[in-house]
């Protein structure tokens, strides 16, 4: 999927790389939540900081 993403943004498709990025940072939010609707900034910067 990451793949995906830096192709098409390589290719000039950023539209389409946004709505995948979008989706994508969707998924990781459920799936890191719990359960949860809302999740706390610093745990989310967490996460994000894990990732990278």
């Amino acid at each position: 999927t990451l793949e995906s993403i830096s192709w098409m943004v390589e290719s000039g498709r950023r539209e389409v790389a946004v709505e995948l990025l979008e989706s994508l940072s969707t998924i990781f939010r459920v799936t890191l939540s719990g359960g949860r609707d809302i999740i706390k900034i610093g745990e989310e910067l967490d996460h994000a900081e894990n990732y990278l």
